[in-house]
């Protein structure tokens, strides 16, 4: 399976377990993949893949099943006891809030699709529990779970406020609530990957930063010692391969003179 066809289906694949309560079936694992989840190394590849983003992988083995769920909810904050705590104390708030049957949230969402909007403030309040469910899935990918669920919760309000263009009076009652419920974990889902997404990129162009100041440092400290004398950008440049503008952003980043940087004003060259 060529690379871009198998991430395609990846990303599908993962969609398809969000949407199913963060779950998937050795069976949807064969749909999707075909031959490569045939190969026990590469399914292996996968199930780890899916349990690293949380997901549970359902067989045929009912007691397997039970022994995965178990696992993952023993070991899901284990590395981060202070987003455990956040979670914790978050969801006792929301359990003080009463539940309402699937009835009464149809009629809720009938009336949303009239452009009620005290109706919609009740809708959005409904689905905070499921926005918080959500946030924990994205847990250990460099997001506190305050932000995650803040997120979440931002794209929930959003997503309701647009819920009325959506809603189709005729659907059964089955259909309006799982196709909002679909749209609403979607958009809040989309939320919260951006969201990584942005603190991926940021970190890594921190790292890149980094890097290109630890290589002009060196070639700094060197050159300054084999010369005997303060070093020129174009020399810097040439020793790290580094273009003058980035030698300069690091110049600038950290003030000539300082940690081991000692250049020649280009004015003086």
């Amino acid at each position: 399976m060529e690379q871009e066809v198998f991430q395609k289906q990846l990303d599908a694949a993962l969609a398809a377990a969000r949407k199913n309560h963060n779950s998937i079936t050795e069976e949807q694992l064969s749909q999707f993949f075909g031959d490569v989840a045939k190969d026990e190394k590469h399914r292996q590849i996968l199930q780890a893949y899916f349990i690293s983003k949380g997901i549970i992988i359902f067989g045929d083995d009912e007691e397997e099943n039970m022994r995965r769920a178990d696992k993952a909810l023993e070991e899901e904050f284990s590395y981060d006891p202070k987003d455990k705590q956040y979670l914790d104390q978050y969801m006792e708030q929301l359990s003080e809030m009463e539940e309402i049957s699937d009835q009464e949230l149809e009629r809720l969402l009938l009336r949303v699709g009239d452009h009620d909007r005290d109706a919609m403030g009740e809708v959005m309040r409904c689905y905070l529990r499921k926005a918080a469910d959500l946030a924990r899935t994205y847990a250990g990918q460099g997001i506190f779970m305050e932000d995650l669920i803040g997120e979440a919760n931002l794209a929930l309000t959003e997503a309701v406020m647009e819920l009325d263009q959506y809603i189709d009076a005729q659907q059964s009652a089955e259909t309006l609530l799982s196709d909002v419920e679909s749209f609403l974990g979607e958009r809040m889902m989309d939320a919260m990957e951006a969201m990584i997404r942005e603190e991926m990129a940021v970190k890594d162009s921190d790292n890149q930063m980094a890097q290109k100041v630890n290589r002009v440092a060196d070639a700094a400290a060197s050159l300054s010692e084999e010369l005997r004398r303060k070093v020129t950008v174009a020399e810097l440049a040439e020793n790290t391969d580094l273009t003058h503008e980035e030698i300069r952003e690091v110049i600038r980043l950290l003030g000539n003179g300082k940690d081991g940087i000692d250049v020649v004003k280009e004015d003086e060259e």
